[in-house]
């Protein structure tokens, strides 16, 4: 969808901050290094980076939308009591996109991330998940003409696509309203992973401007997004779900077990034909009796395993193939790299 990967600092002046915002409301989770006016502060999220960038040359609206993205490091400085694991971190990683537009974008942009969300969680193998519009809370910054142009632009967007949403009074960023895609643990908790914001405000605190088709200087409309949120939250997630990694996910997805020490040769020649048909790393288990190493194949969560006997064929025939704790199978390798194939491991 033509996003341009940017890197934006980690560590950014104190007037930057200062004219987003953030240093009034959310200056206390912030790691600031303090130097009175030439402080600086290790980024909490990546919009003002962004915004330099679409200010670093003039900008015309046949480049718009532009879409900025970047897998962003981010630092808050959350108490220790609310510190969870991987589900709540004083550092992580974020999907972090901003997409500047004009106001006639703006629908088919929401409409688009709404899809974006569609097409990545059923590959993490979630079907479900809520949707919710956090609206304009007690403290904001922007007009009130901005707020009800930029909820009513989500809540459109929503209605147009038939998405059943959960509106959220008050829940709203100090710069704007969000649609948020809401995921439950299995412990039933709920956890916001996607989100899209409509920023009228930053656009006009940075003094934002494009030139128009007529040649005039206009604001455009910012969009703050993420499909999954913070990388470590949204892992922990996915393995509560699945109780592990998913298959495509692993970094050792599949082991080769030879029967005995003179089937050794044959199951380097699956390992390396395997490595080849799927291009992802193969472990060779081969120290130890064969039901020691299904143990410790499980200890490892390895997914598939390959086992090799003297009934396995040449390198193109039969192998007996096992997920898990299922019962084995016999299959060409062919055969296998099409079962995987529809669970994105290849």
């Amino acid at each position: 969808m033509d996003y341009q990967e940017v890197s934006s600092p980690l560590l950014m002046h104190r007037s930057l901050w200062e004219q987003s915002g953030h240093w009034e409301k959310y200056q206390c989770l912030m790691f600031v290094a303090d130097a009175g006016e030439d402080s600086m502060a290790i980024k909490p999220m990546s919009c003002p980076g962004h915004i330099e960038v679409f200010k670093s040359r003039p900008r015309s609206y046949r480049e718009l939308p532009l879409k900025l993205f970047e897998f962003g490091h981010v630092h808050r400085k959350e108490a220790s009591g609310a510190l969870s694991g991987w589900l709540r971190l004083r550092g992580f990683v974020q999907d972090d996109s901003h997409v500047f537009a004009s106001l006639e974008q703006l629908p088919a942009l929401i409409d688009q991330f709404v899809e974006l969300v569609e097409q990545a969680y059923p590959k993490f193998g979630f079907e479900e998940w809520s949707w919710k519009i956090s609206l304009r809370p007690e403290q904001r910054a922007g007009s009130e003409e901005g707020w009800d142009q930029a909820e009513r632009a989500l809540r459109e967007a929503c209605q147009a696509r038939g998405l059943l949403v959960e509106e959220k009074p008050g829940e709203g960023a100090f710069y704007g309203p969000k649609l948020e895609a809401v995921l439950k643990d299995r412990l039933g908790r709920s956890w916001q992973c996607g989100v899209v914001q409509v920023d009228f405000v930053l656009p006009d605190r940075f003094e934002l401007e494009y030139q128009d088709a007529k040649g005039q200087w206009v604001r455009p409309v910012m969009l703050h997004h993420a499909v999954l949120g913070s990388l470590e939250r949204w892992l922990a997630i996915v393995m509560e779900h699945h109780g592990g990694l998913p298959d495509a996910l692993h970094p050792q997805p599949v082991a080769v077990l030879p029967v005995s020490d003179r089937h050794s040769e044959k199951a380097k020649e699956w390992a390396k034909a395997i490595e080849q048909s799927i291009q992802r790393p193969v472990v060779i288990l081969d120290k130890g009796p064969l039901k020691g190493r299904l143990k410790e194949a499980d200890g490892l969560m390895i997914p598939w395993r390959w086992v090799v006997g003297d009934q396995e064929q040449d390198i193109k025939g039969i192998g007996s193939v096992r997920r898990g704790h299922e019962s084995v199978q016999s299959m060409s390798l062919e055969e296998w790299v099409d079962l995987v194939a529809k669970e994105g491991l290849v």
